[in-house]
């Protein structure tokens, strides 16, 4: 079975409830593989799952520093910000997610793991930029009368 299979097998008999099993198989899919960018994001993520944020931050930044390809980069860029975040990081967490922003202006879920960042580093304004932000190229079609309007004051706030 190949290595993209095997994750998609991992993550769909994941079990929040006993998430031992999944981290386990992860650690032996590194151990027993290449040390792959891949595979210390998907160690870092199961880490992250179980809410061991902390163990999950040191394999993210070596999983980015390694190459990830464009949509797991998106991916540990998100991840490690809101990990950081967790464990009280909040400047660390904005610059990994300004970051993941730079790198990635469309994507509405750095975004919002930015807004949640910046409100937790006491930054109110830029949270509530970057919340705006999402909505407005979030494609709502609720929105599209006010796209413009909204786009304006955004620009107002910052």
């Amino acid at each position: 079975m190949d290595f993209e299979q095997q994750v998609s097998d991992a993550w769909a008999s994941a079990d929040r409830e006993n998430p031992a099993p999944t981290i386990e198989f992860f650690e032996h899919l590194l151990d027993t593989g290449p040390t792959d960018a891949a595979r210390l994001f998907e160690l870092a993520s199961a880490y992250d799952w179980a809410a061991r944020e902390a163990d999950a931050i040191p394999l993210y930044e070596r999983a980015i520093a390694a190459g990830l390809d464009a949509n797991r980069d998106r991916q540990a860029r998100i991840q490690y910000g809101s990990s950081l975040r967790n464990v009280g990081r909040h400047t660390d967490a904005v610059a990994v997610l300004e970051e993941a922003h730079r790198r990635y202006p469309d994507s509405v879920a750095v975004d919002c793991f930015l807004t949640l960042a910046l409100a937790g580093a006491d930054r109110p304004a830029a949270a509530a930029i970057t919340a705006f932000r999402a909505a407005i190229h979030d494609g709502d079609s609720d929105l599209d009368e006010y796209r413009q309007a909204l786009t304006r004051y955004t620009a107002d706030l910052a």
